[in-house]
């Protein structure tokens, strides 16, 4: 569809929506699973100022009935069916008009609805999408969180959104390809699924960039050297999407992010909201333009909006002396063995270095005496020999003290539907493991 095609879209589109009773007082479940229509409802949503959220085929019609009365929803929109769920929002719902709710990847405990506009949406979107000249394909469905913003963001910049069958990753690889793509956006996970489906040297012409999670560095040198020297590997969040980008010269053993894009500014901060040095490790602040409204609040209203264009991530990370950001991990998944900070993501990148680990997650078991005592789920590489043994030594070699004292094979790791893994589960399974054991 081009942009000649997508304005006369866009005004039918609202036309229709407005027929239906929809308005700046209306709030949309948007569940069309087309992606060039998902993406043309999105828009005439935002234009006639109605507050939307997605309702995602994925989930079962329980939880999408269950979010529709979460969001007070007045209508649910499906394809070209426009279904009336009430005449206006329940009492104390907030209608928030002309806004965008994304959920959150839900890591941390229940799901946030971070609220965004039709100007934040614009600020963030030359941090994702650089010009008109980019064709940009991604393999997620437009009802994922991260998809649906980098679609509108495309559509901000008047760049091209490659549009296919997301459920066959294989064939939008090659339609990718054919549709003469300039960026593939993939997970991490996808990325290695194409190291093992793809030839040598499959994508010199197309520049992959990896977002949503940690990237380790035997993952990015293995791509480099078999997929791409074009690799930039993201960190952002729902709240403020992209903070920064690790371009391809940027990939060395401190597994940065890259510095922050432009109309952002990255501090390191204490638990007292102080800056810290350089190299010093704290809470990853982000301040600058398009950080989200805030999030939405059960009671009716918006909560812990950012104060002074300032979002605290809740991450741990330094800055280096080349002004590049590390992100260590989670300041929710960190915990203490023996008096030292553990941070679970620097021993998991060393446990994916390793040649026959697919993927690992580090948990704490706890312990009376000495906190946190690091173990390890570990998910082994198909046709690889695993020894536990040698693994052990390897990893110790590479942690020292902080070397995971048991080691667990499990099939598959638990993870979230935005593909981050699901360590209150991956807890569970162990615990299961470590009976069975």
């Amino acid at each position: 569809m081009s942009f000649v095609e997508l304005v006369p879209a866009v005004n039918r589109s609202m036309l229709d929506l407005q027929a239906a009773g929809i308005c700046s007082t209306s709030i949309v479940g948007v569940g069309t699973r087309n992606e060039a229509e998902h993406l043309v409802q999105c828009i005439a949503l935002l234009a006639i100022k109605a507050s939307q959220f997605t309702l995602s085929h994925l989930d079962p019609p329980a939880a999408r009935a269950a979010l529709e009365q979460r969001m007070g929803a007045t209508h649910r929109l499906e394809s070209s069916r426009i279904s009336m769920l009430a005449a206006s929002p329940p009492p104390g719902s907030p209608c928030l008009p002309g806004t965008l709710r994304l959920a959150t990847s839900g890591t941390s405990g229940r799901a946030k609805q971070v609220v965004l506009n039709e100007e934040s949406l614009v600020l963030q979107a030359p941090r994702h999408v650089e010009n008109q000249a980019q064709r940009f394909a991604c393999l997620a469905p437009i009802q994922h969180n991260f998809a649906k913003r980098h679609r509108l963001y495309c559509a901000a910049q008047g760049a091209v959104n490659l549009f296919f069958d997301v459920d066959d990753p294989d064939r939008c690889v090659r339609d990718a390809e054919r549709m003469d793509a300039t960026t593939l956006h993939v997970s991490a996970l996808q990325a290695r699924g194409l190291l093992s489906t793809r030839g040598s040297g499959h994508f010199r012409q197309i520049r992959l960039k990896i977002g949503g999670s940690h990237v380790p560095l035997g993952l990015r040198q293995q791509i480099q050297q078999e997929l791409t020297a074009d690799l930039w590997t993201g960190y952002g969040t729902t709240e403020t999407g992209a903070i920064a980008f690790a371009r391809p010269d940027d990939h060395d053993e401190l597994e940065c992010v890259g510095q922050p894009l432009p109309g952002l500014s990255v501090s390191i901060r204490d638990q007292a909201g102080q800056d810290l040095p350089t190299g010093e490790r704290g809470e990853i602040t982000v301040c600058g333009d398009g950080l989200f409204l805030g999030y939405l609040a059960d009671a009716g209203g918006l909560q812990q909006s950012p104060a002074h264009s300032c979002f605290s991530t809740g991450d741990i990370g330094f800055i280096d002396r080349q002004g590049r950001l590390i992100v260590c991990g989670r300041q929710d998944d960190m915990f203490v063995f023996n008096s030292m900070n553990i941070h679970p993501q620097e021993i998991e990148s060393c446990l994916r270095d390793h040649a026959a680990v697919r993927d690992a997650v580090v948990i704490p078991k706890p312990s009376a005496v000495h906190g946190g005592i690091p173990v390890a789920l570990v998910e082994v590489e198909v046709g690889m020999a695993y020894d536990a043994g040698e693994l052990r030594r390897w990893v110790q070699q590479q942690v020292g003290i902080r070397c995971p004292r048991q080691f667990f094979v499990v099939d598959q790791l638990p993870r979230h539907p935005s593909g981050k893994l699901d360590r209150t589960t991956a807890r569970a399974l162990y615990e299961q493991s470590s009976t069975d054991d």
